[in-house]
């Protein structure tokens, strides 16, 4: 019984990797004007609603896909000199899982004091973003 080897996704390089740096800067820019009215729930329905454009595949390819991509939303969205803050972060990797039929959820956690408020994704029990640290409590698993 030895260790299983699924085969992935080939890594994203030349115009691929182009081409999903601008979905996921397009992204972002739908979460922020989504979020203009504050109101995280309202947005995260209208993500869970978007046009998917993958077909089914095995949950070990899901994984990895759901992965890279949040590697991919962090290195791309880290340098930007507007918000990126983990909400931000979160959607907009919520928004590209989506697309490709991946199952997330969005979780939002809160520390009492000081008062903090926290947001990462989640894929079954892997955490795709930097979770909270000690202290936070959940707040919602949306």
């Amino acid at each position: 019984m030895g260790l299983r080897v699924v085969p992935g996704p080939e890594p994203v390089r030349g115009a691929r990797r182009l081409a999903l740096a601008l979905e996921i800067y397009l992204a972002y820019a739908r979460v922020r004007w989504l979020l203009r009215d504050d109101d995280a729930r309202a947005a995260l329905a209208r993500i869970r609603r978007v046009r998917r454009i993958s077909s089914p595949r095995d949950e070990a390819t899901d994984t990895l896909i759901a992965f890279r991509l949040a590697w991919a939303v962090m290195r791309a969205l880290e340098p930007l000199p507007a918000d990126s803050r983990c909400l931000f972060r979160s959607l907009t990797l919520t928004w590209l899982l989506e697309r490709r039929a991946i199952d997330s959820q969005l979780i939002l956690s809160v520390r009492p004091r000081p008062f903090a408020a926290h947001a990462w994704v989640t894929r079954g029990q892997a955490d795709l973003l930097p979770p909270a640290t000690d202290g936070f409590e959940r707040l919602a698993e949306l």
